[in-house]
């Protein structure tokens, strides 16, 4: 059954990879969703998939990478959307790029590394 959860994680998760390692085990899952630094100590995901999947991303939200000192995970099931067909950090990685780091990926000589870096930024599943 395909299920959704919004996760609040917090304690010492923020500049220990906590991010990058949901990423990695929500694309071997393939759960998709999104991870953000929410405020002081908190990171915040969205995950979706089935339903044994999303839980085990929320065992790991429970333990996180090593460095992680996980103080409380507080989980809200939602209703499933199927918005997501990829896993990444957030749209908000984009947002904070500069105007010439937009304009030298969008050159055609940098091709190749816009392609890279869209193959994990969320894509809507229509």
């Amino acid at each position: 059954m395909k299920s959704r959860a919004r996760v609040y994680i917090s304690g010492r998760v923020q500049g220990v990879f906590f991010r990058l390692s949901t990423q990695e085990l929500a694309l071997r899952l393939m759960v998709g969703g999104w991870a953000r630094n929410n405020g002081d100590r908190m990171v915040e995901a969205v995950f979706e998939g089935e339903r044994d999947k999303v839980e085990e991303m929320i065992k790991f939200c429970h333990r996180g990478p090593i460095g992680a000192r996980v103080n409380d995970v507080d989980v809200e099931w939602q209703d499933y959307k199927g918005e997501f067909t990829v896993f990444a950090p957030s749209n908000l990685a984009f947002q904070k790029l500069s105007e010439s780091t937009i304009d030298k990926l969008f050159d055609p000589e940098n091709k190749r590394i816009l392609r890279a870096m869209l193959s994990y930024h969320i894509i809507a599943d229509k």
